[in-house]
Protein backbone atom coordinates (compact mmCIF):
# COMPACT_ATOMS: atom_id res chain seq x y z
CA UNK A 1 0.00 0.00 0.00
CA UNK A 2 1.13 3.30 -0.92
CA UNK A 3 2.05 5.83 1.53
CA UNK A 4 -0.85 8.14 2.98
CA UNK A 5 -3.17 5.92 1.71
CA UNK A 6 -5.91 4.71 4.75
CA UNK A 7 -8.27 1.39 3.68
CA UNK A 8 -10.90 0.54 5.44
CA UNK A 9 -13.82 -2.51 5.08
CA UNK A 10 -16.63 -0.30 3.09
CA UNK A 11 -13.85 2.77 1.28
CA UNK A 12 -11.06 3.90 -0.02
CA UNK A 13 -9.76 6.64 1.62
CA UNK A 14 -6.49 6.73 -0.58
CA UNK A 15 -5.69 10.71 -1.48
CA UNK A 16 -6.07 10.64 -5.34
CA UNK A 17 -2.33 11.21 -6.37
CA UNK A 18 -1.84 7.97 -4.64
CA UNK A 19 -4.74 6.09 -5.90
CA UNK A 20 -4.42 3.11 -7.56
CA UNK A 21 -6.49 1.18 -10.35
CA UNK A 22 -8.04 -1.65 -8.74
CA UNK A 23 -9.19 1.39 -5.62
CA UNK A 24 -10.49 3.88 -8.86
CA UNK A 25 -12.27 0.51 -9.39
CA UNK A 26 -13.53 0.11 -6.22
CA UNK A 27 -14.75 3.28 -5.97
CA UNK A 28 -16.61 3.44 -9.67
CA UNK A 29 -18.27 0.44 -9.05
CA UNK A 30 -20.03 1.48 -5.63
CA UNK A 31 -22.03 4.14 -7.46
CA UNK A 32 -24.37 1.67 -8.12
CA UNK A 33 -24.50 0.62 -4.36
CA UNK A 34 -25.07 4.55 -3.54
CA UNK A 35 -27.55 4.88 -6.51
CA UNK A 36 -29.78 2.24 -4.64
CA UNK A 37 -30.03 4.44 -1.60
CA UNK A 38 -30.54 7.99 -2.92
CA UNK A 39 -34.29 8.89 -4.86
CA UNK A 40 -32.42 11.18 -6.58
CA UNK A 41 -29.59 11.47 -8.71
CA UNK A 42 -27.84 14.21 -7.10
CA UNK A 43 -28.28 13.60 -3.36
CA UNK A 44 -26.37 10.33 -4.62
CA UNK A 45 -23.37 12.11 -6.11
CA UNK A 46 -23.05 14.10 -3.63
CA UNK A 47 -22.89 10.96 -1.19
CA UNK A 48 -20.50 9.37 -3.49
CA UNK A 49 -18.07 12.42 -3.52
CA UNK A 50 -17.95 12.79 0.22
CA UNK A 51 -17.50 9.43 0.84
CA UNK A 52 -14.36 9.20 -1.07
CA UNK A 53 -11.50 11.56 -0.56
CA UNK A 54 -9.91 11.44 -4.06
CA UNK A 55 -13.72 12.17 -5.69
CA UNK A 56 -13.40 15.08 -3.23
CA UNK A 57 -10.22 16.44 -4.70
CA UNK A 58 -11.45 15.82 -8.00
CA UNK A 59 -15.12 18.12 -7.30
CA UNK A 60 -12.96 20.89 -5.88
CA UNK A 61 -10.52 21.15 -8.76
CA UNK A 62 -12.35 20.63 -11.73
CA UNK A 63 -16.05 22.13 -11.58
CA UNK A 64 -17.44 19.86 -15.08
CA UNK A 65 -16.51 16.99 -12.74
CA UNK A 66 -19.87 17.20 -10.11
CA UNK A 67 -22.32 17.87 -13.58
CA UNK A 68 -20.62 15.17 -15.29
CA UNK A 69 -20.75 12.84 -12.31
CA UNK A 70 -24.91 13.71 -11.98
CA UNK A 71 -25.92 13.29 -15.71
CA UNK A 72 -24.05 9.63 -15.79
CA UNK A 73 -26.30 8.84 -12.32
CA UNK A 74 -29.48 10.23 -13.71
CA UNK A 75 -28.63 7.87 -17.04
CA UNK A 76 -28.01 4.76 -14.71
CA UNK A 77 -31.46 5.58 -12.77
CA UNK A 78 -33.39 6.16 -15.86
CA UNK A 79 -31.55 1.79 -16.95
CA UNK A 80 -31.76 0.43 -13.81
CA UNK A 81 -34.67 -0.88 -13.30
CA UNK A 82 -33.79 -1.41 -9.48
CA UNK A 83 -32.53 0.25 -6.50
CA UNK A 84 -33.67 3.31 -6.30
CA UNK A 85 -36.62 3.13 -8.10
CA UNK A 86 -37.57 0.07 -5.57
CA UNK A 87 -36.54 1.81 -2.56
CA UNK A 88 -38.72 5.05 -3.74
CA UNK A 89 -41.72 2.17 -4.57
CA UNK A 90 -41.40 0.66 -1.36
CA UNK A 91 -43.36 3.13 0.61
CA UNK A 92 -46.02 3.27 -2.14
CA UNK A 93 -45.99 -0.27 -1.68
CA UNK A 94 -46.01 -0.12 2.10
CA UNK A 95 -49.28 2.38 1.95
CA UNK A 96 -50.74 -0.07 -0.72
CA UNK A 97 -50.40 -3.29 1.85
CA UNK A 98 -51.65 -1.12 4.67
CA UNK A 99 -54.82 0.03 2.67
CA UNK A 100 -55.07 -3.87 1.89
CA UNK A 101 -54.83 -4.85 5.38
CA UNK A 102 -57.53 -1.62 6.52
CA UNK A 103 -59.71 -3.43 4.49
CA UNK A 104 -59.64 -6.95 5.23
CA UNK A 105 -60.44 -5.63 8.94
CA UNK A 106 -62.85 -3.48 8.35
CA UNK A 107 -64.77 -6.66 6.38
CA UNK A 108 -63.76 -8.66 9.67
CA UNK A 109 -65.07 -5.66 12.00
CA UNK A 110 -68.72 -6.13 10.13
CA UNK A 111 -68.44 -9.58 10.40
CA UNK A 112 -67.92 -9.38 14.02
CA UNK A 113 -70.50 -6.69 15.02
CA UNK A 114 -68.21 -4.20 15.17
CA UNK A 115 -70.24 -1.57 12.61
CA UNK A 116 -68.97 1.81 14.48
CA UNK A 117 -65.25 0.91 14.13
CA UNK A 118 -65.89 -0.48 10.43
CA UNK A 119 -67.63 2.88 9.66
CA UNK A 120 -65.38 5.24 11.27
CA UNK A 121 -62.31 3.11 9.19
CA UNK A 122 -63.77 3.68 5.84
CA UNK A 123 -64.42 7.55 6.62
CA UNK A 124 -61.01 7.75 7.49
CA UNK A 125 -60.31 6.54 4.18
CA UNK A 126 -62.39 8.44 2.21
CA UNK A 127 -61.11 12.01 4.13
CA UNK A 128 -57.55 10.72 2.98
CA UNK A 129 -58.87 10.51 -0.80
CA UNK A 130 -60.57 14.28 0.01
CA UNK A 131 -56.86 15.13 1.00
CA UNK A 132 -55.57 13.69 -2.14
CA UNK A 133 -58.13 14.80 -4.26
CA UNK A 134 -57.84 18.52 -3.38
CA UNK A 135 -54.16 18.32 -3.90
CA UNK A 136 -54.55 16.89 -7.29
CA UNK A 137 -56.77 19.88 -7.73
CA UNK A 138 -54.48 22.27 -6.94
CA UNK A 139 -51.34 20.65 -9.00
CA UNK A 140 -53.49 20.54 -11.98
CA UNK A 141 -55.44 23.63 -12.04
CA UNK A 142 -53.24 26.05 -13.59
CA UNK A 143 -51.89 23.60 -16.22
CA UNK A 144 -50.72 24.59 -19.19
CA UNK A 145 -51.98 21.42 -21.44
CA UNK A 146 -53.89 18.23 -20.95
CA UNK A 147 -55.48 20.23 -18.04
CA UNK A 148 -58.75 17.82 -17.68
CA UNK A 149 -56.87 15.02 -19.00
CA UNK A 150 -54.17 14.67 -16.24
CA UNK A 151 -56.56 15.91 -13.79
CA UNK A 152 -58.59 12.74 -14.63
CA UNK A 153 -55.54 10.36 -14.41
CA UNK A 154 -54.73 11.57 -11.22
CA UNK A 155 -57.70 10.89 -9.76
CA UNK A 156 -58.30 7.69 -10.68
CA UNK A 157 -54.84 7.06 -8.96
CA UNK A 158 -56.77 8.40 -6.07
CA UNK A 159 -59.97 6.44 -6.21
CA UNK A 160 -57.48 3.22 -6.98
CA UNK A 161 -55.50 3.93 -4.05
CA UNK A 162 -52.39 4.31 -6.13
CA UNK A 163 -51.54 7.82 -5.75
CA UNK A 164 -48.73 7.06 -3.58
CA UNK A 165 -47.13 4.52 -6.02
CA UNK A 166 -47.71 7.29 -9.29
CA UNK A 167 -46.01 10.27 -6.96
CA UNK A 168 -43.21 7.33 -5.73
CA UNK A 169 -42.24 6.67 -9.36
CA UNK A 170 -41.77 10.34 -10.48
CA UNK A 171 -39.36 11.16 -7.65
CA UNK A 172 -37.30 8.28 -8.69
CA UNK A 173 -37.10 8.90 -12.35
CA UNK A 174 -36.45 12.37 -11.60
CA UNK A 175 -39.84 13.88 -13.28
CA UNK A 176 -39.85 17.64 -13.66
CA UNK A 177 -43.07 19.62 -12.68
CA UNK A 178 -45.17 20.16 -15.23
CA UNK A 179 -45.43 23.84 -16.87
CA UNK A 180 -48.38 25.74 -14.74
CA UNK A 181 -47.79 22.65 -12.04
CA UNK A 182 -48.17 24.14 -8.56
CA UNK A 183 -45.68 21.67 -6.86
CA UNK A 184 -42.98 19.63 -7.82
CA UNK A 185 -42.83 16.07 -7.67
CA UNK A 186 -41.15 15.70 -4.18
CA UNK A 187 -43.80 18.11 -2.72
CA UNK A 188 -46.64 16.56 -4.06
CA UNK A 189 -45.43 13.05 -2.54
CA UNK A 190 -45.09 14.73 0.69
CA UNK A 191 -48.02 16.27 1.15
CA UNK A 192 -50.06 13.10 0.39
CA UNK A 193 -48.15 11.34 2.53
CA UNK A 194 -48.49 13.71 5.40
CA UNK A 195 -52.51 13.91 4.54
CA UNK A 196 -52.06 9.83 4.79
CA UNK A 197 -50.90 9.91 8.00
CA UNK A 198 -53.09 12.69 9.63
CA UNK A 199 -56.47 11.05 7.93
CA UNK A 200 -55.88 7.87 7.92
CA UNK A 201 -53.05 6.05 8.90
CA UNK A 202 -53.02 7.52 12.68
CA UNK A 203 -56.45 7.82 13.29
CA UNK A 204 -57.15 4.38 12.10
CA UNK A 205 -54.14 2.80 14.10
CA UNK A 206 -55.51 4.52 17.42
CA UNK A 207 -58.90 3.21 16.91
CA UNK A 208 -57.65 -0.14 15.75
CA UNK A 209 -55.24 -0.27 19.02
CA UNK A 210 -59.13 0.43 20.93
CA UNK A 211 -60.96 -2.39 18.82
CA UNK A 212 -58.01 -5.06 19.92
CA UNK A 213 -58.15 -4.13 23.36
CA UNK A 214 -62.38 -4.15 23.20
CA UNK A 215 -62.17 -7.84 21.86
CA UNK A 216 -62.28 -10.93 23.50
CA UNK A 217 -60.46 -13.36 19.99
CA UNK A 218 -58.07 -11.40 18.96
CA UNK A 219 -58.04 -12.11 15.37
CA UNK A 220 -54.18 -12.63 13.91
CA UNK A 221 -54.70 -9.91 11.26
CA UNK A 222 -56.02 -7.13 12.93
CA UNK A 223 -52.91 -7.29 14.72
CA UNK A 224 -50.64 -7.39 11.72
CA UNK A 225 -52.77 -4.69 10.54
CA UNK A 226 -51.69 -2.67 13.61
CA UNK A 227 -48.18 -3.16 12.84
CA UNK A 228 -48.15 -2.75 8.88
CA UNK A 229 -49.46 0.70 10.10
CA UNK A 230 -47.17 1.48 12.30
CA UNK A 231 -43.89 0.25 9.40
CA UNK A 232 -45.50 2.37 7.18
CA UNK A 233 -46.35 5.72 9.39
CA UNK A 234 -42.66 4.73 10.29
CA UNK A 235 -40.80 4.87 6.64
CA UNK A 236 -42.74 7.88 5.82
CA UNK A 237 -41.17 9.74 8.04
CA UNK A 238 -37.94 8.58 7.90
CA UNK A 239 -37.74 8.62 4.19
CA UNK A 240 -38.37 12.63 3.96
CA UNK A 241 -36.36 13.03 6.86
CA UNK A 242 -33.36 11.37 5.10
CA UNK A 243 -34.55 12.13 1.82
CA UNK A 244 -33.96 16.37 3.33
CA UNK A 245 -30.89 15.67 4.95
CA UNK A 246 -29.10 14.13 2.30
CA UNK A 247 -29.89 16.38 -0.17
CA UNK A 248 -27.62 18.46 -1.32
CA UNK A 249 -29.07 21.79 -2.50
CA UNK A 250 -30.88 21.80 1.67
CA UNK A 251 -27.42 20.81 2.52
CA UNK A 252 -25.87 23.78 0.97
CA UNK A 253 -28.92 26.60 1.04
CA UNK A 254 -29.53 25.48 4.88
CA UNK A 255 -25.76 24.36 5.75
CA UNK A 256 -26.14 25.41 10.01
CA UNK A 257 -29.05 23.06 10.36
CA UNK A 258 -29.48 20.57 7.15
CA UNK A 259 -27.09 17.85 7.48
CA UNK A 260 -27.64 15.55 10.32
CA UNK A 261 -27.02 12.28 8.24
CA UNK A 262 -23.43 11.40 8.13
CA UNK A 263 -21.72 10.85 4.36
CA UNK A 264 -20.62 7.49 6.09
CA UNK A 265 -23.13 5.03 7.44
CA UNK A 266 -26.03 6.30 5.88
CA UNK A 267 -27.41 2.73 6.25
CA UNK A 268 -27.12 2.82 10.23
CA UNK A 269 -28.66 6.24 10.26
CA UNK A 270 -31.73 5.26 8.49
CA UNK A 271 -32.40 1.66 10.48
CA UNK A 272 -31.93 4.00 13.52
CA UNK A 273 -34.07 6.99 12.62
CA UNK A 274 -36.38 3.96 11.29
CA UNK A 275 -37.10 2.51 14.54
CA UNK A 276 -36.73 5.13 16.50
CA UNK A 277 -40.11 6.67 14.63
CA UNK A 278 -42.16 3.35 14.57
CA UNK A 279 -41.46 3.15 18.23
CA UNK A 280 -42.63 6.83 18.62
CA UNK A 281 -45.84 6.06 16.56
CA UNK A 282 -46.60 3.13 18.29
CA UNK A 283 -45.94 4.39 21.75
CA UNK A 284 -48.19 7.98 20.88
CA UNK A 285 -51.24 5.52 19.33
CA UNK A 286 -51.15 3.17 22.63
CA UNK A 287 -50.90 5.85 24.83
CA UNK A 288 -53.83 7.47 23.06
CA UNK A 289 -56.08 4.50 22.97
CA UNK A 290 -55.43 3.89 26.47
CA UNK A 291 -57.07 7.34 27.33
CA UNK A 292 -59.83 7.28 24.74
CA UNK A 293 -60.81 3.92 26.82
CA UNK A 294 -60.51 5.47 30.21
CA UNK A 295 -62.62 8.43 29.29
CA UNK A 296 -62.85 10.17 26.11
CA UNK A 297 -63.29 13.22 27.43
CA UNK A 298 -59.79 13.36 29.27
CA UNK A 299 -58.57 12.76 25.45
CA UNK A 300 -60.24 15.60 23.94
CA UNK A 301 -59.43 17.56 26.86
CA UNK A 302 -55.88 16.70 26.40
CA UNK A 303 -55.68 16.96 22.76
CA UNK A 304 -57.52 20.49 22.74
CA UNK A 305 -55.08 21.75 25.89
CA UNK A 306 -52.09 20.30 23.91
CA UNK A 307 -52.80 22.21 20.72
CA UNK A 308 -53.49 25.46 22.31
CA UNK A 309 -50.38 24.93 24.30
CA UNK A 310 -48.43 24.40 20.70
CA UNK A 311 -49.88 27.41 19.09
CA UNK A 312 -49.51 29.78 22.64
CA UNK A 313 -45.79 28.58 22.12
CA UNK A 314 -45.41 29.84 18.52
CA UNK A 315 -47.31 33.18 19.80
CA UNK A 316 -44.61 33.81 22.27
CA UNK A 317 -41.58 33.25 19.96
CA UNK A 318 -43.10 35.14 17.21
CA UNK A 319 -43.66 32.40 14.98
CA UNK A 320 -47.14 32.09 14.16
CA UNK A 321 -46.94 31.91 10.49
CA UNK A 322 -45.59 29.91 8.20
CA UNK A 323 -41.82 31.64 8.13
CA UNK A 324 -40.98 29.24 4.69
CA UNK A 325 -43.72 30.41 2.48
CA UNK A 326 -44.01 33.59 1.66
CA UNK A 327 -47.76 34.71 0.81
CA UNK A 328 -50.38 37.66 1.29
CA UNK A 329 -51.50 38.19 4.93
CA UNK A 330 -54.64 37.09 4.61
CA UNK A 331 -53.76 33.57 3.05
CA UNK A 332 -51.20 33.22 6.00
CA UNK A 333 -54.04 33.41 8.54
CA UNK A 334 -55.56 31.16 7.08
CA UNK A 335 -53.29 28.91 6.35
CA UNK A 336 -51.44 28.81 9.37
CA UNK A 337 -53.71 27.09 11.98
CA UNK A 338 -54.08 24.16 9.48
CA UNK A 339 -50.41 23.61 8.43
CA UNK A 340 -49.49 23.69 12.16
CA UNK A 341 -51.93 21.51 13.58
CA UNK A 342 -51.22 19.10 10.85
CA UNK A 343 -47.27 19.09 11.64
CA UNK A 344 -47.87 19.04 15.44
CA UNK A 345 -49.89 16.00 15.14
CA UNK A 346 -47.43 14.07 12.67
CA UNK A 347 -44.78 15.54 15.37
CA UNK A 348 -46.14 14.11 18.19
CA UNK A 349 -46.96 10.71 16.40
CA UNK A 350 -43.86 10.03 13.88
CA UNK A 351 -41.45 12.09 15.96
CA UNK A 352 -39.95 13.07 12.37
CA UNK A 353 -36.58 14.79 12.65
CA UNK A 354 -37.55 17.15 9.76
CA UNK A 355 -40.02 19.36 12.38
CA UNK A 356 -37.00 20.06 14.80
CA UNK A 357 -35.70 22.10 12.31
CA UNK A 358 -36.48 26.30 13.21
CA UNK A 359 -38.94 26.83 10.88
CA UNK A 360 -41.39 24.59 12.13
CA UNK A 361 -41.25 22.99 15.91
CA UNK A 362 -37.40 24.27 16.97
CA UNK A 363 -35.35 21.66 18.54
CA UNK A 364 -36.08 22.18 22.07
CA UNK A 365 -39.92 22.06 21.19
CA UNK A 366 -39.20 18.62 18.96
CA UNK A 367 -37.57 17.27 22.15
CA UNK A 368 -40.29 18.42 24.70
CA UNK A 369 -42.50 16.97 22.02
CA UNK A 370 -40.85 13.48 21.95
CA UNK A 371 -40.30 13.46 25.94
CA UNK A 372 -43.67 14.23 26.75
CA UNK A 373 -44.77 11.26 24.70
CA UNK A 374 -42.37 8.69 26.58
CA UNK A 375 -44.17 10.00 29.73
CA UNK A 376 -47.53 10.16 28.50
CA UNK A 377 -46.97 5.75 27.94
CA UNK A 378 -46.96 5.69 31.94
CA UNK A 379 -49.31 8.30 32.60
CA UNK A 380 -51.93 6.73 30.83
CA UNK A 381 -51.17 3.33 31.69
CA UNK A 382 -51.45 4.64 35.39
CA UNK A 383 -54.94 6.20 34.40
CA UNK A 384 -56.30 2.91 32.41
CA UNK A 385 -55.49 0.94 35.39
CA UNK A 386 -56.74 3.23 37.95
CA UNK A 387 -60.06 4.84 36.36
CA UNK A 388 -60.79 2.35 33.34
CA UNK A 389 -63.83 0.25 33.76
CA UNK A 390 -64.21 -3.04 31.68
CA UNK A 391 -65.00 -2.49 28.16
CA UNK A 392 -68.87 -3.24 27.14
CA UNK A 393 -69.31 -4.47 23.13
CA UNK A 394 -72.01 -3.37 20.99
CA UNK A 395 -73.76 -6.96 21.47
CA UNK A 396 -73.92 -6.13 25.21
CA UNK A 397 -71.01 -8.96 26.25
CA UNK A 398 -68.38 -7.63 28.45
CA UNK A 399 -64.30 -7.39 27.81
CA UNK A 400 -62.14 -7.36 30.83
CA UNK A 401 -59.27 -4.80 31.28
CA UNK A 402 -55.79 -5.18 29.83
CA UNK A 403 -53.31 -6.72 32.57
CA UNK A 404 -51.60 -4.28 34.69
CA UNK A 405 -48.35 -5.96 34.38
CA UNK A 406 -48.74 -6.76 30.46
CA UNK A 407 -49.24 -3.25 30.27
CA UNK A 408 -46.80 -1.60 32.60
CA UNK A 409 -43.88 -4.61 31.08
CA UNK A 410 -45.21 -2.87 27.63
CA UNK A 411 -44.67 0.71 28.04
CA UNK A 412 -41.37 0.05 29.86
CA UNK A 413 -40.21 -2.23 26.86
CA UNK A 414 -41.14 0.59 24.41
CA UNK A 415 -39.89 3.66 26.28
CA UNK A 416 -36.46 2.12 27.26
CA UNK A 417 -35.80 0.65 23.63
CA UNK A 418 -36.75 4.05 22.20
CA UNK A 419 -34.19 5.51 24.61
CA UNK A 420 -31.53 3.16 23.37
CA UNK A 421 -32.33 4.05 19.74
CA UNK A 422 -32.29 8.15 20.38
CA UNK A 423 -29.24 7.66 22.02
CA UNK A 424 -27.41 5.64 20.00
CA UNK A 425 -28.58 8.01 16.96
CA UNK A 426 -28.03 11.13 18.71
CA UNK A 427 -24.45 10.30 20.24
CA UNK A 428 -22.76 7.63 17.91
CA UNK A 429 -24.04 8.27 14.00
CA UNK A 430 -25.18 12.01 13.98
CA UNK A 431 -22.88 14.36 12.84
CA UNK A 432 -21.99 16.51 15.75
CA UNK A 433 -21.61 19.99 14.19
CA UNK A 434 -25.78 19.50 14.03
CA UNK A 435 -26.71 17.92 17.42
CA UNK A 436 -27.65 21.65 18.30
CA UNK A 437 -30.12 21.05 16.34
CA UNK A 438 -32.21 18.66 18.45
CA UNK A 439 -32.40 21.29 21.28
CA UNK A 440 -31.92 24.83 19.93
CA UNK A 441 -33.94 27.53 20.90
CA UNK A 442 -33.35 29.03 17.56
CA UNK A 443 -36.62 30.85 16.33
CA UNK A 444 -38.36 30.76 12.24
CA UNK A 445 -37.81 34.29 12.86
CA UNK A 446 -33.99 34.74 13.73
CA UNK A 447 -33.16 32.13 10.70
CA UNK A 448 -35.97 33.96 7.88
CA UNK A 449 -33.45 37.09 8.79
CA UNK A 450 -30.35 35.17 9.47
CA UNK A 451 -29.33 35.50 5.34
CA UNK A 452 -29.43 38.82 5.35
CA UNK A 453 -28.58 40.09 8.46
CA UNK A 454 -25.08 37.97 7.63
CA UNK A 455 -24.38 39.87 4.39
CA UNK A 456 -22.37 37.46 2.75
CA UNK A 457 -23.32 38.01 -0.60
CA UNK A 458 -26.06 39.89 -2.79
CA UNK A 459 -27.30 36.40 -3.73
CA UNK A 460 -27.75 35.33 -0.25
CA UNK A 461 -29.42 38.83 1.19
CA UNK A 462 -31.97 38.48 -1.36
CA UNK A 463 -33.24 35.26 0.05
CA UNK A 464 -35.23 37.54 2.51
CA UNK A 465 -37.89 37.80 -0.44
CA UNK A 466 -38.01 33.63 -0.17
CA UNK A 467 -39.91 34.08 3.24
CA UNK A 468 -43.13 35.03 4.67
CA UNK A 469 -42.78 39.31 5.12
CA UNK A 470 -44.49 38.54 8.61
CA UNK A 471 -41.63 37.09 9.87
CA UNK A 472 -38.98 40.15 9.16
CA UNK A 473 -40.50 43.24 7.61
CA UNK A 474 -41.48 44.70 11.83
CA UNK A 475 -37.47 44.09 12.11
CA UNK A 476 -35.66 44.71 9.54
CA UNK A 477 -38.06 45.91 6.81
CA UNK A 478 -36.89 49.08 7.12
CA UNK A 479 -32.91 48.17 6.28
CA UNK A 480 -34.02 45.70 3.71
CA UNK A 481 -35.71 48.51 1.87
CA UNK A 482 -33.08 51.04 2.12
CA UNK A 483 -30.69 47.68 0.68
CA UNK A 484 -32.70 47.01 -2.61
CA UNK A 485 -33.73 50.88 -3.34
CA UNK A 486 -29.70 51.28 -2.81
CA UNK A 487 -29.01 48.55 -4.93
CA UNK A 488 -31.90 47.82 -7.70
CA UNK A 489 -30.40 50.27 -10.25
CA UNK A 490 -26.84 48.22 -10.09
CA UNK A 491 -28.50 45.09 -10.77
CA UNK A 492 -30.70 45.91 -13.41
CA UNK A 493 -27.41 47.00 -15.06
CA UNK A 494 -25.33 44.23 -14.40
CA UNK A 495 -27.55 41.37 -14.79
CA UNK A 496 -25.95 39.38 -12.31
CA UNK A 497 -26.92 35.22 -12.70
CA UNK A 498 -28.94 35.03 -9.51
CA UNK A 499 -31.10 38.15 -10.49
CA UNK A 500 -33.90 36.53 -12.72
CA UNK A 501 -37.31 37.18 -13.52
CA UNK A 502 -38.59 34.52 -11.33
CA UNK A 503 -36.78 35.95 -7.86
CA UNK A 504 -37.74 39.60 -9.00
CA UNK A 505 -41.41 38.44 -8.99
CA UNK A 506 -41.04 37.81 -5.10
CA UNK A 507 -40.02 40.73 -4.16
CA UNK A 508 -43.52 43.27 -3.07
CA UNK A 509 -43.69 46.54 -4.88
CA UNK A 510 -42.33 49.01 -2.21
CA UNK A 511 -39.01 47.65 -2.24
CA UNK A 512 -38.62 48.15 -5.67
CA UNK A 513 -37.75 51.98 -7.04
CA UNK A 514 -40.64 53.02 -8.65
CA UNK A 515 -38.66 54.01 -11.81
CA UNK A 516 -38.76 50.21 -12.55
CA UNK A 517 -42.33 48.95 -11.40
CA UNK A 518 -43.41 49.70 -15.37
CA UNK A 519 -41.21 47.17 -17.00
CA UNK A 520 -41.90 44.64 -14.32
CA UNK A 521 -46.24 45.20 -14.28
CA UNK A 522 -46.53 41.91 -15.79
CA UNK A 523 -44.59 40.41 -13.93
CA UNK A 524 -46.11 41.55 -10.48
CA UNK A 525 -49.80 41.28 -11.93
CA UNK A 526 -49.01 37.61 -12.73
CA UNK A 527 -48.84 37.24 -8.58
CA UNK A 528 -52.09 39.37 -7.24
CA UNK A 529 -55.20 37.60 -6.87
CA UNK A 530 -57.16 35.97 -4.86
CA UNK A 531 -56.14 34.58 -1.19
CA UNK A 532 -56.35 30.58 -2.64
CA UNK A 533 -54.23 31.75 -5.87
CA UNK A 534 -51.73 33.07 -4.17
CA UNK A 535 -50.52 30.20 -1.96
CA UNK A 536 -50.61 28.31 -5.43
CA UNK A 537 -48.35 30.69 -6.90
CA UNK A 538 -46.21 30.56 -3.53
CA UNK A 539 -46.14 27.01 -3.87
CA UNK A 540 -45.42 26.75 -7.61
CA UNK A 541 -42.02 29.87 -7.50
CA UNK A 542 -40.96 27.19 -4.29
CA UNK A 543 -40.90 24.27 -6.52
CA UNK A 544 -39.21 26.58 -9.69
CA UNK A 545 -36.70 27.38 -7.48
CA UNK A 546 -35.89 24.02 -5.68
CA UNK A 547 -38.12 24.51 -2.94
CA UNK A 548 -37.25 25.62 0.55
Amino acid sequence: MKRGAVQTKFTVETPLVALTANEAGRIARSLVSILMANVTAKAAVDEHITTYPALGELDREYRWFRPMMEAIATELMDKVAYGVKARAALGAGMSFADMASDAYVVRLYFSLGQTNTAYSLLAMVGLNMLWQGSIVYMQTNGLKRDKWRTRLIELLAVVTFTKPGLDAYRVAGGAEAAPGAALSPLTEMSLTKAGELIFEAIPGLVLQLISLMKTKDVSTAAVASVFMSVASAGLTATTQFYDNETDPGLKKRHSKWVGLVPDSSRGKAFAAVYLMCSLQTLSKTGATALLALTNWSWLVGYFVADHLIWHAYCLVRRDWFLVFLPMPRQATYIATPIVLSMGKVIGDFTGTLNLRLPVFFGGAYWLYSLASTQISIFACVHLYNEYAEPQKLENGDEVAKASPRALWTAAAGLAGLWLLTFTYFVFRIAVPKYRHTLWSWTTGREVAQADFLERESDEKMFLIFRKNKLAWEGDIGKDVRAWTLANWERWDRDKPEWFTSRVVARVPDEYIPPRFLGGLGGAKRERRGSAAGSVRESFRLSAREGGE
